[in-house]
């Protein structure tokens, strides 16, 4: 079965208003929704034209409640400028409130001015990923998180709402890293990438 999805980076276009642009995204999306395509995914940028999308969960809770069918996908959340806690929370109420439409996407980020707006090292994404991807599972799977890391150190904390979807939403996970492609990928991850950028070859 062939799958029809839409990825919306959100540029800001010469002459238009920011107002106008995300009612255009809006509208794309409920457009895709009435003639049956698959999932709407929302990237998330900062600081630049590139994408003006600095939270996909405000605005995919107002995408969810003027659709009907759609997913809604995250492509992608970058983990390393959240706190894990807070977005295991926000993104189990934008399931439940989408009726369990959710496909949670994450990422670690790649551009140097992002990181440097939130003041966080790029040499620490890879490891503040993979602790933040630990305690999303662990909040959504087990309705409790203790974890102690090198970033993060949770006891006893329960994060409410839990999901709709059991035992979570689908995770994805999108790299143009060969290295990162392959630990999504034995964490039983969907994969999110460019066929031209990750070819065979370049995965090895």
């Amino acid at each position: 079965m062939v799958r029809v999805s839409l990825l919306h980076l959100f540029e800001s276009p010469d002459g238009k208003e920011e107002k106008e642009f995300y009612a255009e995204n809006v509208e794309i999306v409920e457009f895709a929704d009435s003639v049956g395509m698959d999932t709407a995914w929302f990237a998330e940028h900062h600081f630049s034209e590139y994408g003006v999308m600095p939270s996909i969960q405000v605005f995919a809770s107002f995408v969810a409640s003027r659709t009907k069918r759609i997913r809604i996908g995250s492509g992608v959340v970058v983990l390393p400028f959240h706190n894990p806690i807070r977005l295991a929370e926000e993104f189990a109420m934008l399931d439940v409130l989408s009726e369990g439409r959710l496909d949670f996407g994450v990422g670690r980020g790649y551009q140097p001015h992002e990181f440097e707006g939130y003041g966080i090292p790029i040499s620490e994404s890879r490891e503040r990923f993979e602790e933040m991807l630990q305690i999303i599972k662990m909040a959504w799977e087990y309705g409790e998180v203790n974890f102690e890391g090198k970033f993060f150190r949770f006891k006893g904390v329960k994060p409410r709402p839990r999901p709709l979807q059991k035992p979570h939403p689908p995770f994805f996970g999108a790299s143009f890293n060969p290295e990162t492609i392959k630990f999504q990928a034995l964490k039983k991850m969907n994969l999110l990438f460019s066929q031209l950028l990750c070819t065979p070859d370049k995965i090895r």
